[in-house]
């Protein structure tokens, strides 16, 4: 696998951003994922500050190669525990709404990963102030 900030500048904005928060949500997930995952949940945490400040910054200026990485490692760095975190809510709901919709993996995200959020704060609030710092 690799990274290539110069050829990543070419990808549609909208599609860029809707699949880094594709990215947000597996973090999240893996974060709230039931049981001990200390290796993943660290990599999860460290992808979601680089995909904040990637994401906010491609956002801003699109040709910015040095965001295009740390969104490109950030996304990297959220996908660690692949098997429970796509078994958490957010993905669950997103894969039947959007098969059944035609709606993008990565639109269903930027849907539905702040109403899990809000859905856990009182179930998992330790694991959602990890998210939040």
């Amino acid at each position: 696998m690799f990274y290539d900030a110069a050829l990543a500048v070419h990808t549609p904005l909208d599609l860029w951003l809707s699949t880094g928060i594709r990215a947000v949500d597996h973090a999240v997930e893996t974060v709230l994922a039931p049981g001990e995952h200390p290796l993943p949940d660290a990599a999860a945490l460290e992808g979601l500050r680089l995909l904040s400040k990637g994401l906010r910054a491609v956002k801003e200026k699109p040709p910015d190669r040095a965001a295009r990485t740390d969104c490109q490692v950030g996304a990297w760095l959220s996908y660690l525990l692949p098997g429970p975190a796509a078994k958490g809510l957010s993905h669950t709901l997103g894969k039947r709404i959007g098969s059944t919709h035609g709606i993008p993996h990565g639109v269903t995200s930027c849907l539905l990963l702040p109403h899990v959020m809000r859905f856990f704060i009182t179930r998992r609030p330790e694991p959602l102030q990890r998210i939040a710092r």
